[in-house]
């Protein structure tokens, strides 16, 4: 099956659906990252590790105060757990994408050049993702006219 470079196709599998895309901007080394990072644990584990990479490409953070900036820009609606949020850290730390260093009692965390690398092939796949989950919620059926009928 040919695919473009933009796509993803939902798979129906036994234990329910999956998302299936092509490799995600292959010209790019550390784009190999992006499906051991990103797509292990589904969305939402992909999701706050595209959280979180965002948070620390702007600045040092230990892990409590990603938890509460996760909160204040979400206007509280989202408030990831430590039970979350550290297993993600250290996923990341892991792939390389970002490091950790001690702070007395505190681990910061910062941003790889390889981890600006995948945050940008990431944030250009969610943008593209959304545009799609986008076009899907605003479909209308065309007008069927008695006569086409």
């Amino acid at each position: 099956m040919e695919r473009s470079s933009t796509s993803c196709n939902l798979i129906t599998m036994e234990n329910g659906p999956k998302l299936e895309g092509p490799t995600l901007f292959p010209e790019i080394p550390e784009a190999a990252h992006l499906k051991k990072a990103f797509h292990k644990y589904g969305f939402k584990t992909g999701f706050l590790k595209l959280a979180i990479l965002r948070l620390v490409a702007e600045r040092p953070i230990h892990g409590y105060a990603l938890i509460k900036e996760i909160e204040r820009i979400t206007s509280e609606d989202w408030r990831p757990s430590p039970g979350s949020i550290y297993p993600a850290l250290q996923s990341l730390v892991k792939h390389g994408l970002i490091t950790s260093s001690a702070d007395g009692r505190r681990r910061i965390y910062d941003i790889t050049p390889s981890g600006r690398i995948v945050l940008e092939a990431a944030i250009k796949h969610a943008n593209i993702v959304l545009e799609h989950i986008t076009i899907l919620l605003n479909y209308k059926p065309p007008l069927v006219t008695p006569e086409e009928k």
